[in-house]
């Protein structure tokens, strides 16, 4: 998937006045859980991460905080009516080194980087912390910063969505480059997030 923001990054950059979170709208937390539970992710655990509903680009989303070096808003927000036009939609200002990092609440077992939130979610259900990289074009600010995280959080796994393994290859490559071994890994669905609790507990516990 391409994501809004990478469209938006290729023909200019944000002037102005920096945008904030969208208001939270407390009517949203039964969609909310109601989404996630129909894709066999855990609700508690998004909250933890401050993942929270609003209305936003006039679509119910789910809001989902990002993390970058400078501490700046950006964030993405998932659509859980089914009827936007954008599934994903981020604010208009620039991304820069922007990820979405989901960490577990038990201790980690290493880092699974991959391309969307949902997946990070999936992997960090499973004790990793889940890092979403959130398109499958990283950026060398994007590939720095997820560096300066996965190197205390060792070992790192790469699952790119079945269809993008040059994602895999970009990743690792950048990484590689860091002194930061990985493993890639090719899910046998369409990500990991479309793959059931078993099935990704298995794949990610697999040995090299």
């Amino acid at each position: 998937m391409i994501y809004a923001h990478e469209i938006k990054e290729k023909k200019t950059r944000y002037v102005g006045p920096r945008p904030g979170y969208p208001e939270a709208d407390p009517r949203g937390w039964d969609a909310f859980d109601a989404y996630l539970h129909s894709r066999k992710l855990d609700p508690l655990l998004a909250r933890a991460n401050g993942w929270y509903p609003a209305v936003y680009k006039d679509a119910p989303r789910i809001v989902i905080p990002c993390s970058n070096q400078a501490g700046v808003p950006y964030f993405q927000a998932r659509d859980v009516s089914g009827k936007a036009k954008l599934r994903y939609a981020s604010p208009p200002a620039s991304r820069d080194d922007s990820i979405v990092i989901v960490w577990p609440i038990s201790a980690s077992r290493g880092t699974v980087i991959l391309e969307g939130p949902m997946c990070a979610l999936a992997a960090a259900a499973l004790n990793y912390v889940g890092i979403a990289v959130m398109g499958n074009q990283p950026n060398r600010d994007v590939l720095s910063h997820v560096a300066s995280v996965v190197r205390a959080f060792q070992p790192v796994q790469v699952v790119p969505d079945a269809d993008m393994a040059n994602l895999g290859v970009a990743v690792i490559s950048w990484l590689g480059q860091e002194g930061i071994a990985c493993l890639l890994r090719i899910p046998p669905k369409k990500d990991l997030a479309e793959m059931e609790p078993k099935e990704r507990k298995s794949f990610l516990s697999q040995r090299s």
